[in-house]
């Protein structure tokens, strides 16, 4: 098929399919209140027929599900009335997903589209290996409904080297932290926890406030600590991590103080910033509000399930149902002001187009239709509409899986709930089982992060420093972790022995390559460089 003959046929082809098959969504430019009218199977869309039948190879990390065949027979007749294309989906547990992915790059073997992760099958280095085809052309050309649904800075943010490779799944696309509590505990002692918080440091006063409440009250329970340990970072200082212990602040926040706005790269355990949060965690094991040793604590989650342990720190949880944990308490939760955008988040979940590609105009045009179709997105995460299929539509309008194919939640025939492998999570239609406000919670988060993305796109090319990576990585293994559990008596002589064995090792060379690349990369793309 001659590219000119492609194009000529698209205007039809890309314009008029949404008017008949579209979702609620709650993403990109589009309203995400506005919930257009849902694509029907079987209606032929106008030039589908004028395009040469294709079959497209996608690889995906996971496991293919009981009724897959089943499914993709509908939903291959949907995409062939579409845009004359059936997909062959390929499936390979994510233990071996990288190995084989690697294995097909390098034989050469032709496909068309793989899910991509910096943790099953790395984006960066495939791309820079130049394994997947250019999209900065395409996707204006054959995506623009997906364009009109993932926001432009998530496009963006995920580039490398200045140019799309991947198109990262439109979900939740930034690191969130949450203050979960025993609400049912927290309304019998007449306490309100739902003040806004921004880090870590602006709950303290609330865990004290809560556990002197409830000793009063409930003297017996004096001894039992209110929450476990709570160590990622970005809960507590949040910052824009370029490369493990090397970071620079968010444009923003401004976390660590006189360390910039995004231009200066350092060391976050070398800061004063540091010091204090391991001084204040080890000061809430010393006070019973932490537990000690949170490994090796409440191992068969007794104390978790029954609500003893009062709080929890969530990461990337947003929205919760009333019992989320237990039919015995109700759950609350506080969500943080900062929502925390980063290259490495876009780059978790995304789909890339084979350099091998012999159709990529049509790989594209099918993640258009992924991306912005209602019935293509439920399908693929939730199978076949029907009381004999996957699932039904309450009245509500959301999706029941409790009669069916999958209604024996150990035995599903088709449930891929969240699919982050894939398209956008806010085109499908919401299980019933889910919280009514998660997309919007979702999308309201989404829409903070946009707020915090001045070093968005930026990778760090490692070759450079490998060793020095990898040494310095192993003497964070070491130290960080029993300071973080407030484990460490002495915390300021850990600290110290901490960072001089990093020196040892070499950060400071990791700071100092990592500062030249992104000096480069800022001067590229018109931002503040570090003098």
């Amino acid at each position: 098929m001659k590219k000119k003959f492609l194009c000529i046929t698209l205007t039809l082809l890309l314009l008029l399919p949404l008017l008949a098959a579209c979702a609620p969504s709650n993403e990109g430019t589009t309203d995400p209140t506005t919930t257009p009218t849902t694509g029907t199977p079987g209606t032929e869309e106008p030039g589908s027929n004028e395009l040469d039948p294709v079959t497209l190879v996608w690889h995906i990390g996971g496991r293919a599900q009981r009724d897959q065949e089943m499914v993709m027979t509908e939903l291959n007749a949907y995409l062939k009335e579409k845009i004359n294309t059936e997909i062959d989906m390929r499936f390979t547990t994510h233990a071996d997903y990288q190995q084989k992915m690697s294995t097909i790059v390098g034989a050469g073997e032709e496909y068309d589209l793989a899910y991509v992760s910096t943790t099953f099958f790395n984006p960066v280095v495939n791309a820079q290996n130049g394994a997947f085809v250019e999209l900065d052309e395409l996707l204006p050309e054959y995506a623009p409904n997906l364009l009109n649904e993932v926001p432009g800075w998530v496009i963006e943010g995920a580039k490398i080297a200045g140019k799309t490779y991947i198109i990262p799944s439109y979900k939740d696309v930034a690191d969130v932290f949450s203050f979960i509590y025993n609400k049912s505990l927290a309304d019998d002692l007449g306490l309100d926890l739902t003040a806004n918080w921004k880090t870590i440091f602006d709950l303290e006063e609330r865990f004290y406030e809560f556990k002197e409440a409830r000793d009063a009250k409930y003297p017996d329970k004096a001894d039992i600590p209110m929450m476990t340990a709570y160590r990622t970072m970005g809960a507590w200082l949040p910052s824009d991590i370029l490369m493990g212990s090397v970071v620079a602040n968010i444009e923003g926040i401004e976390t660590f103080e006189g360390k910039g706005k995004g231009e200066m790269v350092f060391n976050q355990y070398d800061t004063e910033e540091y010091r204090e949060m391991m001084r204040l965690q080890r000061q809430l094991v010393d006070d019973g509000i932490v537990a000690y040793d949170t490994k090796n604590y409440d191992p068969d989650k007794v104390r978790e399930k029954s609500g003893d342990t009062a709080i929890r720190i969530g990461q990337g949880l947003v929205a919760v149902s009333e019992y989320h944990y237990s039919d015995d308490w109700v759950t609350g939760i506080v969500v943080s002001d900062y929502s925390i955008p980063s290259t490495a988040y876009l780059h978790a979940a995304g789909t890339a187009v084979s350099v091998t590609s012999k159709n990529p105009e049509r790989a594209v045009m099918l993640q258009d239709l992924v991306y912005s179709d209602e019935y293509v997105a439920t399908t693929m995460r939730f199978g076949l509409e029907g009381e004999d299929n996957h699932y039904v539509i309450d009245e509500n309008g959301h999706l029941d899986v409790s009669k069916g194919l999958n209604a024996d939640p150990s035995d599903r025939g088709f449930y891929r709930w969240y699919g982050a492998e894939s398209g956008n999570l806010f085109k499908a239609i919401l299980p019933a089982s889910q919280p009514e406000n998660l997309f919007d919670a979702i999308q309201a988060s989404n829409d903070n992060a946009s707020n915090f993305t001045s070093n968005l796109g930026f990778v760090m090319v490692q070759d450079a420093v490998a060793n020095e990576i990898a040494a310095v990585a192993n003497v964070i293994a070491e130290y960080h972790e029993p300071l973080s559990y407030g484990m460490v008596q002495d915390v300021d002589a850990h600290i110290d022995e901490f960072i001089a064995k990093m020196n040892d090792n070499g950060v400071d060379k990791i700071i100092e390559e990592c500062q030249r690349q992104l000096n480069e990369w800022r001067a590229s793309v018109g931002r503040e460089v570090l003098q």
